[in-house]
Order: C-alpha cells, then structure tokens, then sequence
C-alpha cells in the first residue's frame, strides 16, 4: 500500500511473485502463515503446489485477512502454531471471524 503526500490509499502489487519462485527453488520457502489462503496450506506438501502459489485469489484473501487484522486490532490465529493453524485452516475451514 502506498500513501501519496494528498494521502489517498493506492494498493500496489509489487510484483514478488519472481522473488517467491526464486525463494522456493533455492532454499525451500513455502511462505505459509497465518495470513495464507486455504489453498496454500493444503498445496504445502502437493506436488503442484506451483499453481496455488501463482494463484492471484489467494493474494486476494491474504488482502482481507490484512483488512481484518486493521479492522479489529486482532492477529490472526494468534497464539498457535503453524501446525496447529493448518489444521484450523484446512480440516477445521475456520477463517477469522467478522464481529458486526
């Protein structure tokens, strides 16, 4: 995100898809936390993990878990571990909750 000096919000791609692929080659990075969408969970030991890796739907519910931490001050899943959010994640299909 990008703040110009008329302080409108642009939101900006930067383009680290490369960077990840790159990453993930040489020195095995999943990039997996608790900001990750479902499908990069469940594509972690896959062996077309490439796809959902590539897939812009999950940068998209990435975004909304960021607009949520900002929206309620909350981490999400915080206090677990990476295990333990996996299996929040994928077998339990538990998401951050919307309080009205």
């Amino acid at each position: 995100m990008l703040s110009p000096s008329d302080l409108q919000l642009l939101i900006s791609d930067y383009g680290l898809c490369s960077l990840k692929k790159f990453c993930k080659l040489f020195i095995q990075y999943t990039s997996v936390n608790a900001w990750s969408a479902p499908e990069l969970w469940s594509a972690e030991n896959s062996t077309n993990e490439t796809d959902a890796f590539e897939n812009t739907k999950a940068d998209s519910y990435s975004f909304g878990v960021i607009l949520w931490e900002i929206e309620t001050g909350q981490v999400p899943f915080e206090g677990y571990d990476e295990r333990a959010i996996k299996n929040l994640i994928v077998i339990e299909k538990m998401r951050p909750k919307i309080h009205e």
